[in-house]
Formats: structure tokens, C-alpha cells, sequence
């Protein structure tokens, strides 16, 4: 299967996704129980569901006269498309640069946290 290009999302867009993929499906109005303060409006979050409908990003089924909405891409998928594009923009793509950024100004950056970077880092070189 062709795999199709994923779409950036909105801070408003990202929020509904993160609650569609904590919680599976959900209505438009426990969608917005689940985002914290400020709330959008109830319209927005109607727009914003239209919006990743139409961006491909859910889908939905009826229940009576309503909807509930879920991913039709998951969080996996999508991470490495929003990382990739910060690591683009603002680390002129350069990897090893978002790294240091990261840990230069992480606040609770551990030794176990530098091991595990260090050992996700030697089991992609030997993938290479």
C-alpha cells in the first residue's frame, strides 16, 4: 500500500488527535471534557473535526444522531512526520543538533535518560 503523506496539524487539531488516540473514539463533546483549560467552543471543536476528516486523519461512525469520531492515523505515524518537521525547521535537519538542543535544555534530564539515548543511538548504527 502507497503510504500517503500525513498533514501538519494545528495546536487545536493536535489536542483532539491526542484525545481520539488516549482514548480510542470519543463524541465531539467528550472531546472536549478531555482537553484542558481553555476550552475550545463547541464549534471549533466541530470545525476542527471536519477538518481532520477532510485532511484524512479520522473518520467516524453514527450512533443514533450522533457521531464518534477516531484515528484512522496513529500516533506512531504520526510522530515521526511533526518530529521530523521540527528537526527541519528549526535544526536545519541536522539530528545530532535537535539532540543537543534537547538535552541542553531538558530540566530533568537523568543518567538512566542519557543511556537510553546513547543505547537507541548504538542500535541504530548497527542497523546501518
Amino acid at each position: 500500500m502507497e503510504k500517503r503523506e500525513i498533514k501538519e496539524l494545528t495546536r487545536t487539531e493536535s489536542m483532539v488527535m491526542q484525545v481520539l488516540w488516549s482514548r480510542g473514539e470519543a463524541m465531539a463533546n467528550e472531546i472536549r471534557e478531555y482537553i484542558a483549560s481553555p476550552k475550545p467552543a463547541p464549534n471549533t471543536i466541530a470545525t476542527v473535526l471536519r477538518v481532520l476528516y477532510e485532511k484524512k486523519l479520522i473518520s467516524y461512525r453514527t450512533i443514533g444522531r450522533n457521531y464518534c469520531y477516531y484515528a484512522i492515523v496513529n500516533k506512531r505515524d504520526y510522530v515521526p512526520v511533526f518530529m521530523g518537521r521540527i528537526v527541519d525547521t528549526f535544526f536545519e535537519g541536522n539530528i545530532a543538533k535537535a539532540f543537543a538542543f534537547f538535552i541542553e535544555h531538558a530540566e530533568n534530564v537523568t543518567e538512566e535518560d542519557l543511556n537510553a539515548v546513547i543505547e537507541s543511538a548504538n542500535l541504530k548504527k548497527d542497523l546501518l
